[in-house]
């Protein structure tokens, strides 16, 4: 991130630093400057379908979620079939309580990629937020098998929780 910085600074017109810096500061959760990288980034590179999802990432970090909604749409806008697209935009659904379109979404995205234990989480929350328990219940018990680390575990666990609670 400390690069990207300096190398914007040495050449301000060399765009693939500003979409460098973008990413690397939402990787390192700097979700402001991550928008203003990208944002100065997508003025002149519009058709970048990448770019409008990390700033739509961005903007979900915010919790700014009609601005994060925008962009997914202008990535959709571009190409319907990129990847990750579906799944952000499941994800800004979720948050803002649409749990069928959610479902919807994430239906789209679990055919675009392999097995996925993001996608299946985020999948079997929504199924619960939709009032669909029988259905979410069965896809988050499956995703044992899938989380790498402790903090997948960790998620896997409190979700599956809460859906025992509600059931």
């Amino acid at each position: 991130l400390q690069d990207a910085r300096r190398a914007n600074l040495l050449d301000e017109t060399y765009l693939p630093a500003y979409r460098l810096w973008g990413e690397l500061a939402l990787v390192n959760s700097e979700p402001d400057e991550a928008v203003e990288a990208l944002g100065t980034y997508l003025i002149y590179q519009p058709q970048d379908v990448g770019a409008w999802v990390l700033i739509g990432q961005a903007h979900l970090a915010q919790e700014e979620y009609a601005q994060a909604l925008k962009s997914v749409e202008r990535a959709l806008s571009i190409n319907r079939s990129a990847t990750g697209v579906y799944y952000l935009r499941g994800l800004i659904q979720l948050e803002q309580g649409e749990g069928q379109k959610a479902v919807n979404d994430l239906m789209a995205a679990r055919q675009q990629e392999a097995r996925s234990f993001e996608i299946d989480l985020a999948l079997g929350r929504a199924l619960i937020a939709a009032g669909r328990l029988q259905e979410g219940l069965p896809v988050l018990r499956s995703l044992a098998s899938l989380a790498e680390n402790d903090a997948q575990r960790a998620q896997l666990y409190y979700y599956r929780a809460q859906a025992y609670e509600q059931a």
